[in-house]
């Protein structure tokens, strides 16, 4: 498996939706079933690319915890763009969507001028993991009642 320059990835994206992301990526990341190696050969590559914060953008929605990024998907690859201070502020929330790309084999980081740390807080840890794990919990039990004939 040959891992994808970040070069080739950033020409496939079109300008006039994305403009000039190349000179807007601090750090870029393969993450997904590529990294744990459970692709198939049809699976696609999944890229997080993290970007310098453009005056006023939001980009995450605190009431909903919902992630609000532009992403770029072809049949090759499925590329989200993270902007710098989502990104902070969801490393400091825990959120695995972020927490994983710390820990990405070398061989999978297309490009890397930041590093960040991990500080545990760990009030802020046991509430997100509570509050992702009810989620989940509510979602397995709704998928469940579903196959449930009563």
């Amino acid at each position: 498996m040959r891992v994808p320059t970040l070069d080739y990835i950033l020409e496939r994206m079109p300008k006039d939706k994305f403009g000039d992301v190349k000179s807007r990526v601090i750090n870029g990341y393969i993450w997904g079933s590529r990294v744990y190696g459970n692709y198939t050969a049809t699976s696609d590559w999944d890229v997080i690319l993290i970007t310098k914060t453009e005056e006023g953008e939001i980009g995450f929605h605190q009431a909903t915890k919902d992630l609000i990024w532009d992403s770029y998907d072809d049949e090759e690859f499925n590329v989200g763009l993270i902007s710098e201070q989502v990104f902070i502020t969801l490393l400091f929330e825990f959120r695995h969507e972020v927490v994983q790309l710390l820990f990405t084999p070398k061989q999978f980081i297309l490009k890397e001028d930041k590093k960040y740390e991990l500080q545990i807080d760990y009030d802020v840890y046991r509430k997100t993991v509570t509050w992702e794990s009810r989620q989940r919990l509510s979602l397995a039990v709704s998928k469940f009642k579903k196959h449930i004939k009563t």
